[in-house]
């Protein structure tokens, strides 16, 4: 189920992942999973609430609720700049 989810994240264009030097053809790492657990790696705070729609919306139709309890995040300090901007 989680491979299905990962599958959308990844093809969703709004959902921007971090770039890395090595990457070929302007691609971004946006999830690494493995079994039911999955780490997010996400450029900017429009992207988190557009990843976060699209799992609310999942999880409306198939069924799986995320753990609201486990969730971590880091922020970097542009992130963070770039969420305080959004906020006003």
């Amino acid at each position: 189920m989680l491979e299905i989810l990962a599958s959308k994240i990844r093809n969703v264009e709004e959902i921007k992942g971090l770039p890395f030097q090595n990457m070929t053809n302007n691609k971004s790492i946006k999830i690494v999973h493995h079994a039911d657990d999955c780490t997010n790696l996400l450029r900017n705070a429009k992207s988190l609430k557009k990843l976060l729609k699209l799992i609310s919306e999942f999880s409306e139709v198939a069924g799986p609720k995320p753990n609201l309890k486990k969730p971590e995040c880091l922020l970097t300090v542009s992130f963070r700049n770039m969420y305080a901007d959004e906020k006003t």
